[in-house]
């Protein structure tokens, strides 16, 4: 009787601590979600999705009815029951800050998952997370979580040299699977293979969630995985595009790699646009997605410019150049760089939401607007938009080319 008890005790105790399970940060493959999962809480009458969304300003977001969770090993899908801080199946605007948090309702998972997958199904959905962790497999990673995440060098240039996945990282523009790594009070030796090819990165933690990473012992630099705001930072060969010598024809190389990509998406293939101003035309070039998410295309410039690309979800303009390599970590919809143009990319980046013309509204005006008053309404937004890239740079480093007007105006 007494064992009975027991057991029955045991069961109840351990039903209780799964119900009330929170997952704090957790790890998720790929995604287009414009923002981050920031925790999971497991109760007993339901699942709770918490989202911190970076969306433009002003722009609307959208959370369907038929938005859902279901296991990876299953094709049975909990809908939405509710959600806290945005309406559901309305549109909600997003307020000047760009950001905006809440918090998603589902009903409770019936028994010990270890994944799951967040979607919608309705026509037109396109937010998904793949694989997002639930109960971690200690077989899944070598990797310490405390290594894991986007690390960005802390002296206020935020270049984008690590970045440490459950199951690979990426390192000089190359995607590397982890062959061991050793540990040794606060240090690590991570020894990666690529195409037979290895490398080792080591670390050791420092202060504040920091690390110091480098390619040998002696040469360590820190690193953060949040943006390190200094904008007296001075950049080596920080030069300005001149005339004269901006005409170059020769191929750019566009590469790079989408986080956790999977075949499940079911997109095998992106597109990358390019303006042709001496033909008039725009040039389309298929770009082949790998198994493990890599990418690489050459493209036939004659300058430096703007290209717009359309893969994985992703709907942007990556800045190149004749001659020289951009890599594009696709991170959902969040972009880190890479390669000679990674520092004009990041900066771009940065500056996305500094966009105040309202087409909508110039093509309302059309034959009622002056071409007088059209002017100034042009230059009145150009206005705006140089002072807020002046007040950008007052926060954060911006290089002399993306200070210099006629690269974003042209």
């Amino acid at each position: 009787m007494i064992k009975n008890v027991f057991i029955l005790l045991l069961s109840l105790i351990c039903t209780f601590s799964f119900a009330q399970q929170t997952i704090e940060n957790p790890d998720y493959s790929y995604s287009t979600v414009p923002g981050d999962l920031t925790k999971i809480e497991i109760l007993e009458d339901a699942t709770v999705l918490h989202f911190h969304i970076k969306y433009k300003p002003k722009y609307w977001i959208f959370i369907p009815k038929k938005t859902f969770i279901k296991n990876v090993d299953s094709e049975e899908k909990l809908f939405i029951t509710k959600a806290e801080g945005i309406p559901l199946s309305k549109r909600f605007f997003m307020p000047e800050s760009g950001e905006t948090r809440y918090k998603l309702y589902f009903p409770k998972l019936n028994k010990p998952i270890n994944k799951i997958d967040f979607g919608e199904v309705n026509d037109g959905g396109t937010w998904f997370m793949y694989d997002v962790i639930i109960n971690e497999d200690e077989n899944d990673s070598m990797l310490p979580r405390v290594l894991r995440g986007d690390w960005l060098l802390t002296d206020g240039s935020n270049r984008w040299d690590y970045t440490f996945n459950p199951k690979n990282a990426i390192v000089d523009k190359r995607v590397w699977t982890y062959k061991s790594v050793e540990s040794k009070g606060k240090t690590y030796k991570i020894t990666h293979e690529s195409s037979g090819e290895f490398k080792i990165v080591y670390g050791k933690l420092s202060k504040k969630g920091k690390v110091d990473f480098g390619l040998t012992p002696k040469a360590l630099q820190t690193y953060s995985l949040e943006k390190t705001n200094n904008p007296k930072f001075k950049l080596e060969n920080d030069e300005v595009f001149k005339a004269s010598n901006i005409l170059n024809k020769d191929s750019a190389i566009y590469s790079g790699v989408i986080k956790g990509y999977t075949e499940r998406v079911g997109m095998k293939t992106g597109m990358v646009y390019v303006n042709n101003v001496f033909k008039g035309n725009q040039e389309s070039n298929l770009v082949k997605i790998s198994a493990d998410g890599s990418f690489s295309i050459k493209l036939n410039l004659r300058h430096p410019q703007f290209v717009l690309v359309r893969i994985a979800g992703l709907n942007e303009f990556v800045f190149v150049e004749p001659g020289k390599e951009t890599f594009h970590f696709i991170n959902g919809k969040k972009s880190l760089f890479m390669g000679d143009c990674a520092q004009v990319n990041s900066d771009l980046y940065a500056m996305k939401d500094i966009r105040y013309f309202d087409s909508q509204s110039a093509i309302d005006s059309i034959g009622i607007t002056s071409p007088e008053a059209y002017k100034k309404m042009c230059f009145d937004v150009m206005d705006e938009e140089l002072k807020a890239v002046k007040e950008l740079a007052e926060k954060q480093f911006i290089s002399n080319n993306i200070r210099n007007p006629s690269l974003y105006f042209s």
